[in-house]
């Protein structure tokens, strides 16, 4: 293995370690806070004031919605989460983010490590270089991150696959 391989490697192993410690850092402070509301039904209109933060989508026909989605960003990483009330649902969104709002597209055949998580109970349904495919389009930064994104994800188990489709959020940066 030449040098500029083991320098690669190395990279890419501390950066999967950043993921990781972050999922981790996501999930225990997504599971301490409390949502006001999770799941509402179809074609109920959802009213935001200018402040509220929310990640919504709808999920092969079913809406998702939570009003306290997680914000990280690190090192040109941006990683935002979102945990139904129940908490058997949740949107994981990870963007290597270098040139502003823009539409970012990610799935297989293409080389980004951007991906796209939907989890029901402990199932994944992913969209990332290897599999599924999809897109986020960030329309607005600055003191909040506004944007739009919709994925099919797969199932790395048995290969059955999820429709996420109206995608929305609205997280406070900290700017």
């Amino acid at each position: 293995m030449g040098l500029y391989s083991k320098i690669k490697c190395k990279k890419i192993t501390e950066i999967m370690k950043k993921h990781i410690t972050l999922v981790l850092l996501l999930v225990l402070i997504v599971s301490c806070s409390d949502t006001k509301k999770d799941k509402i039904k179809d074609g109920t209109k959802i009213e935001q004031t200018q402040n509220d933060t929310f990640l919504k989508a709808t999920i092969d026909g079913v809406t998702f919605y939570a009003d306290a989605p997680i914000y990280f960003s690190a090192q040109n990483i941006i990683t935002l989460a979102a945990v139904s009330k129940d908490k058997t649902e949740k949107i994981r969104i990870y963007i290597n983010y270098n040139k502003g709002p823009a539409t970012y597209t990610f799935g297989e055949g293409i080389s980004n490590s951007d991906n796209m998580v939907y989890t029901n109970t402990k199932v994944d349904w992913l969209a990332a270089k290897t599999k599924g495919k999809g897109a986020i389009t960030l329309t607005e930064e600055g003191d909040y991150l506004i944007g739009k994104f919709s994925f099919t994800g797969v199932n790395k188990e048995d290969s059955s696959t999820k429709q996420i489709t109206d995608g929305e959020f609205k997280v406070k940066t900290g700017s």
